[in-house]
């Protein structure tokens, strides 16, 4: 069923063919693990694993997001499985970028529980931080970071107890990204102590490695598959298949009838090509993606791996069974050249089960689309295709991996993107994640947060279910990127009725109509711009216990009407300067701010609908559209203005625009968080159905 306008339907298909796992009821609102990831949970296969089961059975998932406490940018975050609910998020690895989403996690226990992190950066030192305590996520520690230009850390551990990590090195004199390793020496209560670098694979000039997901074999091999880019990243292709002996360094071809010993290494592309590619794409003029490997019960190899030409490519698997590598299998096409691959063996050890992104009707920046799954029996069929996850409008899905050493109940994750530039980092990009297992998703505990169960209760007629959980996921994602505490008070009209409209999402004040504006259900009030307002029950200048102040401030509103306008939006009664007001646009084509002070900040703006927000920290003014701060100066707050916080208009004037949500906060609104808060907003009216579209950046 359709939750509401603009969201995709659960999924509620079974199958999977071939005696396939039935497929539980997807819900693109309920049944994430995490919502406040950045751009995307990880960057697919390259980093890898991001997420693993560890010794004591538990599932360690750990994601890219925001560094909310510090305002640093970016920060790799850990959440813990453990007894059939997920943990409360901890911070494990500041990153070393605030623009750059490559440096997500990758994890690895070590002997006596300790988990440890790599990751954080791209083409830049590694970073690295281990649980001083075993087994406790709170105990992330940052550790020495380890030599320089590596990206994409993938690690083991071997029977000593040592780490081999192994990354991509950007040599840029050479134009060239081979893979190395870099081994421990030492360890001492989780920390090691790292020896050289060695190069193990040189694709030589104009190149670049990446590295698909690994399988270790036994207590000494680790099998991986690889792809090769130019150096500027325009093409990918071939899959190449390499096994890393731990106890010397030997690397060897897919069935051993070629090594390479560590004296001999690196492997050149020559040998690369002749001996280790199983998958020859130039040769056959097409083009990849990074693949992905599985090993059954029974040591078959199967790899998932992309390939075509044009705008197309074919979702495949190719197996090698006794050495001798088969047919490639076609499961799907799809029509995106980056599209994600995940293919992982179940817990019968005969079973495989493969998911992908493809398209659909919807444009994305970045890729991605809707997941879908199937399984291929023991005896080797491949059953029919399922979506097991529709994307809405807003995000796609993309970035799928599977859970390393995990099993049929919590088998692959997933996430929300949207696009790969440092744009789209500082636009604040908040996406969700998602586990996928044999009984279903796997998803965040359901109980409602307590501001939003204080919201609910004070509700004489009570919304129903699907807008509760959209409600609940907006006071929860406002608490994950620490705001919560920010707002003074907020109004939202997209519920059923006008008594509900009227409650203050803070709980912090008693708002009222003044006027008679029309009430809209689910959308909220229809002013006549005359004498319809909304009071926020308070005053700036006279109530007492305020989170804000005369120099930190803030208002806002999104705002679903166009055309030019004189009157504000939103500001207070108070008719003598200084004022607070937003005009979201005037005759002049410009949005207009005063905050405690007679003087107008301007930003141009040739379009009333939209987000906005002014802030005064200080003396600084700064007014956003948006995910973009339009304009900025240094304007010093000359007194309080004296009225009542007021919705639909500022003064005498008043306004015809419809504002389902408006609100006032302190100066707790930055470059990076107002973008943030600006897409929790975005997917708060998109689920409520009050928009349709995602805004323009």
């Amino acid at each position: 069923m359709n939750m509401m306008l603009g969201l995709s339907p659960a999924i509620t298909n079974c199958g999977g063919g071939g005696g396939g796992t039935p497929v539980a009821p997807f819900n693109a609102v309920t049944s994430l693990f995490a919502d406040d990831s950045a751009m995307g949970p990880w960057y697919a296969l390259s980093t890898y694993p991001p997420i693993i089961k560890a010794s004591d059975g538990k599932i360690w998932a750990g994601y890219q997001g925001f560094d909310w406490a510090n305002g640093l940018g970016l920060e790799n975050k850990v959440k813990v499985y453990s007894s059939g609910a997920w943990g409360t998020e901890n911070v494990a690895l500041l990153c070393d970028s605030s623009t750059d989403n490559h440096g997500g996690p990758a994890l690895l226990e070590t002997a006596g529980g300790y988990i440890h992190m790599f990751g954080g950066t791209h083409n830049q030192a590694m970073r690295h931080a281990v649980t001083t305590t075993p087994g406790n996520p709170t105990t992330f520690a940052r550790q020495a970071d380890i030599g320089n230009l590596y990206s994409y850390p993938h690690p083991v551990d071997d029977t000593d107890g040592m780490i081999h990590l192994f990354m991509r090195k950007l040599v840029t004199a050479e134009t060239r990204m081979p893979l190395v390793v870099v081994k421990s020496t030492a360890m001492a209560s989780g920390i090691p102590t790292w020896g050289a670098e060695k190069e193990l694979i040189n694709f030589e000039a104009d190149s670049r490695f990446y590295q698909g997901n690994f399988v270790e074999v036994g207590a000494n091999e680790v099998h991986m598959v690889s792809t090769k880019a130019d150096f500027n990243d325009t093409v990918r292709r071939n899959v190449y298949y390499v096994i890393y002996d731990k106890t010397n360094g030997t690397l060897y071809n897919h069935d051993k009838s070629v090594s390479v010993a560590s004296g001999s290494q690196p492997v050149n592309l020559a040998t690369m090509n002749a001996s280790f590619r199983i998958v020859d794409q130039e040769g056959a003029g097409t083009f990849g993606q990074i693949p992905c490997l599985a090993i059954d019960g029974a040591g078959n190899k199967h790899i998932a791996y992309l390939d075509g030409s044009g705008a197309n490519r074919s979702v495949k698997v190719i197996s090698i069974v006794s050495g001798v590598i088969g047919s490639p299998v076609t499961i799907d096409t799809v029509a995106n050249t980056q599209s994600s691959v995940c293919l992982r063996k179940m817990d019968d050890g005969s079973k495989l089960e493969l998911a992908w992104a493809k398209e659909n009707a919807f444009t994305y920046p970045g890729g991605g689309g809707d997941i879908w799954r199937a399984e291929r029996s023991a005896a080797g069929t491949w059953g029919s295709a399922v979506k097991i996850a529709a994307a809405t409008k807003l995000y796609a899905y993309s970035s799928i991996t599977p859970v390393y050493g995990g099993s049929d109940d919590m088998a692959f994750a997933f996430g929300e993107v949207i696009g790969t530039s440092t744009t789209d980092v500082e636009n604040g990009y908040i996406l969700r994640s998602y586990m996928y297992g044999s009984g279903g998703f796997v998803a965040r505990p359901a109980t409602y947060d307590t501001d939003a169960q204080n919201y609910f209760n004070a509700m004489t007629v009570q919304e129903p279910d699907s807008k509760k959980a959209i409600l609940d996921a907006f006071f929860k994602v406002i608490k994950a990127i620490k705001k919560d505490a920010a707002f003074e008070g907020i109004n939202f009209g997209g519920v059923s009725t006008q008594q509900a409209a009227l409650i203050d999402l803070t709980g912090r004040h008693t708002q009222s109509v003044i006027g008679s504006p029309s009430f809209v259900p689910n959308e909220g009030f229809d002013p006549d711009g005359v004498d319809d307002l909304i009071d926020f029950g308070f005053n700036p200048a006279t109530t007492g216990g305020l989170r804000i102040t005369q120099t930190t401030l803030s208002t806002m509103f999104f705002c679903i009407d166009e055309g030019q306008e004189t009157a504000a939006a939103i500001g207070t009664t108070a008719t003598a300067s200084p004022t607070i007001s937003i005009v979201p646009r005037n005759t002049s084509d410009t949005a207009t701010t005063r905050l405690n002070d007679g003087t107008s900040l301007n930003g141009a703006n040739t379009t009333a609908y939209g987000f906005f927000v002014a802030v005064r920290n200080g003396s600084t003014k700064s007014l956003y559209k948006n995910r973009t701060r339009i304009a900025t100066t240094t304007t010093a707050a000359t007194g309080t203005a004296n009225g009542q916080a007021i919705g639909f208009g500022s003064g005498t004037g008043r306004s015809t625009k419809r504002l389902p949500f408006q609100a006032w906060g302190t100066q707790s609104f930055t470059v990076l968080s107002t973008p943030a808060v600006c897409n929790a907003v975005v997917r708060l009216l998109f689920e409520s159905g009050i928009i349709t579209d995602n805004i323009p950046d």
